[in-house]
């Protein structure tokens, strides 16, 4: 997207991405916000709601809360990562 400023005249160029809303209609107990990286990916203040964590907030949980799936939601969630890694390589 390119804006104008309406009295310089310069423009700037943006640029977008817009997902899907998967929230919309449910109860979301946690939220993270997941790049792959465990550098500078720590968010210490974890309490309240509508709180966004980050991948090693997901490493800790983890380690006493295991996400245990059978093998057809495991084949799913893996081809949804691979389709997604492989989008953004």
């Amino acid at each position: 997207v390119t804006t104008k400023h309406l009295k310089s005249g310069k423009e700037a160029k943006m640029d977008f991405m817009v997902m899907e809303n998967l929230f919309f209609g449910r109860t979301i107990s946690g939220v993270y916000d997941l790049k792959g990286s465990a550098r500078s990916r720590y968010n210490p203040d974890t309490s309240g709601s509508n709180k966004v964590l980050l991948d090693q907030n997901l490493v800790e949980v983890l380690r006493t809360k295991p996400i245990f799936l059978g093998s057809k939601p495991k084949r799913v969630l893996e081809r949804a990562v691979w389709n997604d890694t492989s989008f953004l390589a």
